[in-house]
């Protein structure tokens, strides 16, 4: 939908009496849109979810009033200044998520004086220019508050890991809560490791509230990842493992499960893996640079379990034992993301039987767009012929008269996007007149003239 298709529908929804959840998606990448968009007072709803790609969102109300039964509020943009005005419209408000909250006029004064103790439930993503006063002044209002959940990236206020302004905020301000959930990445702390986790082992982190937290120290970057456990995000980019020293409050008996959330690992190595974690729950595994291709399969399933990962994708050259140890122990893979060129190296140009017979048995899903040259024929080939049991693929062609070739060829093809530089319109409905004549039932569209979508019956 476009912006003023959503407008629309925002300021009728009083119309759906029943309804109790929305989404509301813009298109990616759209830049001007509706900055402010109506929801009537009158909808009987307890989760309203706005999603949005750089807009400005503003959320007005005109009669918003106790008659308000909004519960659940989650928004992907907001300004620190609109919240009091926001809360204060929605007086039934228990939950409130922002995945951005930020602050457009860095200099200006933030006014909240206004109590809500109705909000039980914070979760919060701080943009850089956020200081910890600007968090603190919103968190000393909401008295009732029970589970707060802060994430913050790129920050350089070291106020943010100081364990001691926290226990004052919580004992002074937050005597309710229970839940403190947190990922802080700091540029440029002074600080070294020890010296931020010791504040963190007094009595009211480790016996009264049992909130534990580990501390990753980047000693050649100065900057540090500080979050609870068990780590909050689903997503873990770990860097260069001799680049850091990690600490923990965490009992001995506990820290296998600090990365049980995390289901999507990215991994780069200089040296040994590191021995002092693993992830038991990986379902995206993505290697990055693994210097001079000494990792074996071992010691890496020690460090996660590669047994029930469904997606692996290869940024960079590894061994080719390494790979077909993946590839065939991989009970639940289906779906690789890799360059056409590493493919062909790692399969010895696709004659390593056992390899390609595990390749075209388990990958549904293929996406070879990390290459910097389209394929040609020969290329396309030999794909048809190692993955026949393709459901999924994404890649590049040179030519659009191909795509006819692969449609033919790879039978179980329910969804294909290719990218081909130089596509016109004409091309496009050519290439519905062909879909069309072949009595396929299909559903095509294109964002732009590279990236052409199909979905096939």
């Amino acid at each position: 939908m476009n912006n003023d298709q959503i407008a629309f529908i925002l300021s009728n929804l009083y119309l759906f009496q029943k309804l109790t959840h929305l989404n509301v998606h813009t298109p990616p990448g759209s830049v001007n849109g509706t900055e402010e968009w109506l929801v009537e007072p009158h909808i009987i709803s307890s989760n309203i979810t706005y999603k949005y790609n750089q807009l400005k969102l503003q959320i007005l109300t005109t009669s918003f009033s106790t008659s308000s039964t909004i519960e659940y509020l989650t928004i992907d943009h907001y300004d620190i200044h609109q919240l009091e005005q926001l809360f204060s419209k929605l007086p039934k408000l228990k939950y409130f998520s922002c995945r951005y909250l930020h602050l457009t006029e860095s200099n200006s004064q933030i006014q909240f004086n206004q109590q809500f103790r109705n909000i039980l439930h914070l979760k919060i993503q701080l943009k850089p220019n956020i200081k910890f006063d600007h968090i603190q002044l919103v968190l000393k209002n909401l008295p009732q508050l029970k589970c707060l959940e802060l994430i913050a990236y790129e920050n350089e206020r070291e106020q943010f890991i100081d364990a001691c302004q926290w226990e004052i905020l919580i004992n002074t301000y937050l005597k309710q809560l229970k839940k403190f959930k947190f990922l802080f990445f700091i540029y440029r702390t002074r600080k070294l490791n020890h010296e931020i986790l010791k504040p963190f082992t007094n009595d009211f982190w480790l016996y009264e509230k049992k909130w534990f937290v580990v501390c990753d120290y980047h000693i050649y970057n100065k900057y540090t990842f500080l979050y609870t456990t068990p780590y909050i995000n689903t997503q873990f980019d770990l860097i260069p493992s001799e680049t850091f020293e990690t600490n923990s409050t965490l009992p001995l008996s506990c820290l296998s499960n600090i990365y049980i959330n995390v289901n999507k690992l990215k991994v780069s190595f200089h040296t040994p893996i590191p021995s002092n974690r693993y992830y038991s729950n990986v379902k995206s595994l993505t290697l990055g640079h693994i210097e001079n291709n000494q990792t074996t399969y071992d010691e890496l399933n020690n460090f996660v379990q590669l047994s029930i990962i469904n997606h692996a994708q290869i940024e960079y050259d590894i061994s080719v034992d390494l790979f077909s140890n993946i590839i065939i122990n991989g009970h639940n893979l289906c779906s690789l993301k890799i360059s056409y060129h590493r493919l062909s190296q790692l399969t010895n140009n696709f004659t390593n039987k056992t390899l390609c017979s595990h390749l075209n048995e388990k990958i549904k899903k293929l996406n070879l767009t990390r290459t910097h040259y389209t394929l040609s024929i020969n290329h396309i080939k030999n794909l048809c012929f190692l993955f026949s049991n393709l459901e999924q693929l994404i890649f590049r062609i040179k030519f659009k008269h191909d795509l006819p070739f692969i449609l033919e060829e790879l039978k179980h093809l329910f969804y294909i996007r290719i990218q081909c530089y130089g596509i016109i319109e004409q091309d496009i409905d050519d290439i519905r007149q062909w879909l069309s004549e072949t009595n396929k039932n299909f559903f095509c569209t294109t964002t732009d003239y590279i990236n052409i979508n199909i979905w096939i019956n």
